[in-house]
């Protein structure tokens, strides 16, 4: 058998004394016997084109996902940044400016109004402020008294005292009140169009004249 050697371009065994493949016309003459031997053995050109699909993977989806996630690295941060702007714009400019008109009347019942109160002068009233948002009015010049639910509403800068009428099942409002003092307040009475000064009574002695003086008078409810 004819001695061959093998093309290092096409790898097809060709005469070995061959100067140029009869396959794919190459020449091969200055083409040494090691170096074919080398070329033949190692990786074939099918091989090195595989080595080289996973030498050097796609990465234009890394790219794109890579992408994606600095977005979100910016996004998150500046969707929270806007929610915490919203809610402190909301509780220092919205919230403050819309404050249920009951709890400032909590706020001041507190501090001034609760008690037992009495006028003074020709025009005799009472005023019991109870905790529970009750008030007792007792007029004896009128012959009556009664009880009720009280609250307190502003008006611009003016406190306004609301007396929750059963008749008509409505609240309506029936004095303005000035606080003069923590003892003292000055009571105008819308149904009748006077002043009245209201002087703080302390419980134990209002109790006892209060019962006194409601004995005598016609209870309206």
């Amino acid at each position: 058998m004819a001695e061959k050697k093998v093309c290092p371009f096409c790898l097809e065994d060709v005469p070995i004394k061959a100067v140029k493949c009869r396959h794919c016309e190459s020449a091969i003459e200055d083409v040494t016997f090691s170096t074919i031997e080398t070329i033949h053995t190692s990786s074939t050109p099918g091989k090195q084109k595989e080595k080289s699909a996973y030498g050097q993977p796609d990465l234009s989806k890394l790219d794109g996902n890579w992408s994606d996630r600095n977005m979100m690295i910016y996004i998150l941060p500046a969707i929270l940044v806007l929610l915490v702007g919203l809610g402190a714009w909301y509780w220092f400019f919205y919230h403050e400016t819309t404050v249920d008109l009951e709890e400032v009347a909590e706020i001041i019942v507190d501090g001034d109004l609760r008690g037992a109160w009495r006028s003074s002068g020709d025009q005799l009233v009472y005023f019991q402020f109870l905790p529970n948002q009750m008030v007792n009015v007792a007029v004896p010049t009128e012959g009556y008294w009664f009880r009720t639910q009280y609250r307190l509403s502003q008006e611009e800068e003016i406190t306004l005292l609301e007396l929750y009428h059963r008749n008509k099942a409505e609240w309506e409002t029936v004095a303005e009140i000035e606080f003069i003092a923590d003892d003292m307040l000055i009571l105008l009475d819308r149904w009748d169009v006077i002043y009245m000064q209201l002087e703080r009574v302390p419980d134990s002695i209002f109790r006892d004249e209060f019962r006194e003086v409601i004995s005598d008078l016609h209870f309206q409810g």
